[in-house]
């Protein structure tokens, strides 16, 4: 039996998924995960083995054909080509094909060879793909204040701040910082993140309780999605006039953990903010994980098309080891 391998790798987990040629997943596992200009490649490329070899269903290495998948850190020429020379390290007879793990994003809601993505998680990428081949990857172009969750933990603290110097409106925020760090006021708050007694950085769940401060119709919190939001569209549309694509159809996928936030401003002020400059543009969440974009990436190196009967073969077996991406913001619309 011939065996396909997915790969999404970011900066804090390495998902890999193997599924057989017919297009069945047949298992996923998970290891941490790493940039290589931080931590090393050596590091980076052993957590995909570690991933690999984490992999539940017995299986000979060079029995893979096809290995594909976005991985963090290729964001300069030929980086690609470093991750590429490893996989054929670890499969000798498949065919490989790295990118940036923003197009596996991309493939994870849309089979067109064209569009748009953008991935918020623990950080934060975009793509623009042209209907004839040009494309822009973000990558370090995308400034820190749209860098996904820890973007929006910055935001949610200094909006609890701005709000006690009267720079803006009460918020729900203020009770949830102020219970998470167990301080009595902003000001005691201040004290103890001046002498170092606290890290802002440690409010790991800020992305959530934005959201749902939101949904209760905090404006603050609101606005601070649907801020982020119009810098995310502000980058798509840059791109989409570049290539001509402003009154083209095409489908800007959304992915990553801070899209499944319960309520949807960030994702309903990107379609605003997208389709008031490219009315045919059709926002989207991704169906899938971007795991399963990876193993799509790997089935069009053997297919190029890939049949239809292998795709629903494919989305059958996402569902069943729940692969399937769930959002609020599907629940919602």
């Amino acid at each position: 039996m011939r065996y396909i391998i997915g790969i999404d790798q970011g900066s804090t987990k390495t998902h890999v998924a193997l599924a057989e040629e017919g297009g069945r997943i047949l298992c996923d596992a998970k290891a941490p995960g790493g940039e290589h200009h931080f931590v090393g490649l050596p590091v980076q490329t052993g957590f995909l083995r570690q991933a690999a070899e984490a992999l539940d269903i017995p299986f000979r290495w060079e029995d893979v054909a096809a290995a594909a998948g976005g991985l963090t850190g290729i964001d300069f020429p030929d980086e690609d080509l470093l991750f590429e020379d490893y996989l054929r390290t670890l499969f000798p007879n498949a065919k490989v094909n790295c990118e940036n793990d923003v197009i596996a994003t991309l493939k994870g809601g849309s089979l067109s060879t064209y569009g748009a993505a953008i991935c918020c998680g623990t950080g934060a990428n975009v793509v623009v793909i042209a209907p004839g081949g040009e494309s822009f990857i973000y990558g370090m172009h995308l400034e820190k204040e749209l860098m996904g969750s820890s973007a929006l933990r910055h935001r949610g603290i200094w909006a609890v701040i701005k709000a006690d110097a009267c720079r803006l409106p009460p918020t729900l925020l203020t009770q949830k910082v102020l219970t998470f760090y167990n301080m009595p006021t902003v000001l005691d708050l201040l004290i103890a993140q001046t002498k170092r007694d606290i890290d802002f950085g440690e409010f790991r769940d800020m992305p959530r309780v934005i959201c749902e401060c939101a949904a209760l119709g905090d404006q603050v919190a609101i606005g601070i999605l649907e801020d982020m939001g119009a810098g995310f569209a502000d980058a798509v549309v840059a791109q989409a006039r570049r290539f001509g694509m402003a009154d083209a159809a095409f489908d800007l996928v959304l992915s990553g953990s801070v899209f499944k936030g319960r309520g949807a401003h960030l994702n309903r002020a990107i379609r605003r903010e997208v389709q008031a400059a490219c009315p045919r543009a059709s926002v989207i969440d991704a169906r899938y994980e971007p795991v399963v974009g990876g193993v799509i990436m790997a089935l069009e190196l053997l297919y190029g098309e890939i049949p239809p009967k292998v795709l629903d073969e494919l989305g059958r077996s996402a569902a069943e080891l729940g692969l399937v991406r769930e959002t609020a913001y599907l629940q919602e619309e």
